[in-house]
Parts: structure tokens; C-alpha cells; sequence
């Protein structure tokens, strides 16, 4: 990249061709510098190049701060919901991820406008957290049944495998209701949730 400066006028000139072999191709560009009022570090300040120069200083920054939302946002949905963690190159399915990231983000920025209290960061924390419990509780209630049925299989001589699955049948419904009256979840929503787990989609 190679920019020139014109000591007689607020503007620079930079160079497009990006090929040495071929002749410069000078473009009339406006270089605002900007420094926080107080600086964490000697080095904090960023340089912005605009090509339209008829823009004032503060115009730029201005247009930058709205190009600056669209970078919190793609750091959000990549870092946090699940953006292109498909595992798949498919057109179809990166169309999609991008969809789906976006209704995950405004389903939270609503929950964040209905509490009025909360932050952003706050209720994708709270939810995540609901949706890490749930996950817990319904794997480690798989191993607890894997043992519940393991042990009652050692009463099948005794009392016999109709009583058994009775029993375990049993405990499979007040376990749900439980699981359903404490979490607010359905079964069928666990398995959707855990299904969508799998897949990458969380």
C-alpha cells in the first residue's frame, strides 16, 4: 500500500494498482487520525481512510460507528450463537446459519427490550445458563436411569420383567414431570434441544 501526502491540501492520494509491474493508479483519499481523550496506552489511536473527501472529520467517525455495530455483532454471533458451526462447505447450510444466527440474536436483543433491566450480555448469559442446566440434567438423568434399570433388571427372576418395566416406567413419568415442573421444559423439547446440540446448531 503506498500513500502519498499533498502538503497543500487536507487530502492524500492513494495508490490502487496493487500489481508493481503496472503503472500507479492515484486515488484522492481524506486520513483522519483519532485518539481517545484518555489513552490506556501510549499507542492507542487508529488512522481512517475515506475516499470521498467532500466528508468532514467527524462525518467519517460517524459513518465508522455505524460500520463498527455491523463488527460487534459478527464477533457476537461467531463467538456466541453458533455462527457457521455447521461443519458443512454446503451453500444452503451457511445460507441458513446466517438466518438462524440472526433470529437467535433478536430473539435475545427482545428479551433484553421486555426486562428493560437487563444488558445484552446479561440475558445470552442467563439463557445459555438455562440451556446448560437442561443439558446437564437430562444427561445425568440418562446415567442415574442406565443404573436405575441396571438395577431393577437384577429383580426380574424375582419379580418378574412385566412388574419391572411397570417400575421403570414409573420412575420415567415422575422423573419428566419433575424435570418439566423444575426446568419449564417438555420432554419433546429436550430432545429437540439435544438434537440441536448435535447437529451444531447451539
Amino acid at each position: 500500500m503506498e500513500i502519498r501526502k499533498d502538503p497543500n491540501v487536507r487530502s492524500s492520494s492513494f495508490n490502487l494498482e496493487t500489481d508493481d509491474q503496472q503503472p500507479a493508479r492515484w486515488v484522492e483519499v481524506r486520513l483522519v487520525f483519532s485518539a481517545p481523550v484518555r489513552p490506556t496506552h501510549a499507542q492507542t489511536w487508529v488512522v481512517f481512510l475515506c475516499t470521498d473527501v467532500s466528508l468532514s472529520d467527524a462525518k467519517i467517525l460517524e459513518v465508522y460507528s455505524l460500520r463498527w455495530s455491523i463488527e460487534v455483532y459478527f464477533k457476537e454471533i461467531k463467538q456466541n450463537l453458533g455462527f457457521l458451526k455447521e461443519q458443512s462447505g454446503r451453500y444452503q447450510v451457511a445460507y441458513a446459519s446466517v438466518h438462524l444466527v440472526a433470529l437467535r440474536y433478536l430473539l435475545l436483543f427482545e428479551a433484553m427490550l421486555r426486562s428493560g433491566q437487563l444488558s445484552y450480555g446479561e440475558i445470552r448469559d442467563r439463557e445459555s445458563g438455562r440451556l446448560q442446566t437442561l443439558t446437564y440434567a437430562v444427561l445425568l438423568w440418562h446415567l442415574f436411569r442406565a443404573l436405575i434399570e441396571g438395577a431393577l433388571n437384577t429383580l426380574v427372576k424375582d419379580l418378574g420383567r412385566k412388574i419391572v418395566k411397570k417400575v421403570l416406567s414409573a420412575i420415567d413419568v415422575t422423573v419428566e414431570e419433575f424435570l418439566t415442573a423444575a426446568l419449564h421444559m417438555s420432554p419433546h423439547q429436550v430432545s429437540v434441544q439435544l438434537k440441536a446440540e448435535e447437529l451444531g446448531y447451539l
